[in-house]
């Protein structure tokens, strides 16, 4: 029988990426499915995923800070006082955690999905799908593009 030529996708269940966006950001408490993963958001991540997420990046945790619009001073007492992040920057770890999540997934090493975060896309209009998440709707776009990569689809 021929192989395909292009990588057929496992369809992964919600709750096995919850799951590794969990693991990417250190959380002690692992929530069995996007519901639970919302509380806690709604409820505050704690501060140190920063340090974790920023590891998992190879970024320094001023890079981070900087990318989810974080004041510098407000991270810093966080993670000083041990205080959870507010609702508002618990969802935007969570959003770059899922899309680099996705992206190890797909290039199936976290060195490619790294890579492919910090590049121009042509099918991004040349900009950085880094540079897409600030809001849900470019999150959007970029784990549209993600999907379409990892079906063969390249633009």
């Amino acid at each position: 029988m021929p192989r395909p030529a292009f990588k057929v996708p496992a369809e992964k269940s919600p709750a096995t990426s919850v799951q590794e966006a969990a693991r990417v950001l250190g959380l002690r408490r692992v929530p069995a499915n996007e519901l639970e993963l919302a509380d806690m958001a709604r409820e505050g991540l704690p501060s140190a995923t920063l340090s974790r997420l920023s590891g998992s990046l190879g970024w320094t945790r001023a890079a981070l800070i900087e990318q989810l619009g974080i004041a510098p001073r407000t991270a810093a007492r966080r993670l000083t006082r041990r205080e959870p992040l507010s609702t508002a920057e618990s969802e935007r770890v969570l959003r770059l955690a899922r899309v680099l999540t996705r992206a190890i997934d797909v290039f199936e090493s976290q060195d490619a999905a790294k890579q492919w975060l910090q590049e121009p896309s042509t099918a991004l209009g040349e900009r950085k799908p880094i540079d897409l998440l600030a809001t849900d709707i470019g999150t959007e776009v970029v784990l549209n593009e993600l999907g379409k990569i990892d079906y063969g689809f390249f633009a």
